[in-house]
């Protein structure tokens, strides 16, 4: 039940106007507010993907996520240092564990997690659609999912292990920014610099990242295993 049927329900007399008398509201507030909610329900589905194909590409949640995968990477770096030993294989072991666990794991479990409970949404999201007797989003859901995990894994197992989420992770964010690419001029929208510089940034810049990290990383797991 709404607040503006609360008050005129005949069932709440005095209970209404006694909440208005003592709150000091006025016939106009309730429909204000009623408003801002509204208001602030059509933005919030359009920044969960209930916007049209065609709308402009969401640098500020590109944005937030390229600054999330560089806190991973600060936060590796910072851990080698308080710990040591201060060598390459050192901060590329920690710096790529912590962008595995943290950016390829955690979060995107919790993509994995949205993309199974409203798959229409993030299907939308990307300017795609989805329809209800169609699986292929939840398909996209678990293996989102099992990907994560094994990212998450790399907490335990080090070694050569490394190599199996860097290189999924790697080759997904890869194809995942040329798909978008091409998917964009299919949809004849124009492709600008700022438009693949962002795309770059949010999924490519990070596979070679991560193969950079692992590239720095793997002679001192062959010399371990020498040994």
């Amino acid at each position: 039940m709404s607040f503006l049927r609360m008050q005129e329900s005949p069932g709440f007399p005095h209970r209404s106007r006694g909440f208005r008398h003592k709150a000091g509201m006025t016939g106009h507030f309730p429909t204000s507010l009623l408003a801002l909610s509204n208001k602030c329900k059509l933005t919030l589905m359009e920044f969960i993907g209930h916007s049209n194909a065609q709308r402009p590409v969401d640098n500020y949640g590109g944005s937030m996520f390229l600054i999330l995968f560089v806190g991973f990477l600060a936060a590796g770096w910072i851990h080698a240092m308080k710990t040591g030993p201060h060598t390459k294989q050192r901060f590329a072991e920690l710096m790529l564990v912590y962008s595995l666990v943290g950016y390829f794991g955690i979060l995107m479990l919790g993509v994995a997690i949205y993309n199974l409970v409203a798959p229409e949404r993030f299907a939308a999201s990307h300017g795609w659609s989805v329809s209800t007797d169609n699986p292929f989003q939840q398909f996209v859901g678990i293996l989102y999912g099992a990907m994560a995990i094994i990212a998450i894994l790399a907490v335990w197992l080090r070694g050569m292990y490394l190599l199996a989420p860097a290189v999924c992770w790697s080759i997904f964010f890869l194809g995942a920014t040329y798909i978008h690419i091409a998917d964009f001029a299919a949809r004849g929208r124009e492709i600008t610099f700022p438009l693949v510089l962002h795309i770059f940034s949010s999924h490519g810049l990070m596979a070679i990242v991560v193969i950079v990290l692992v590239a720095a990383y793997m002679p001192a797991v062959h010399v371990n295993r020498r040994k």
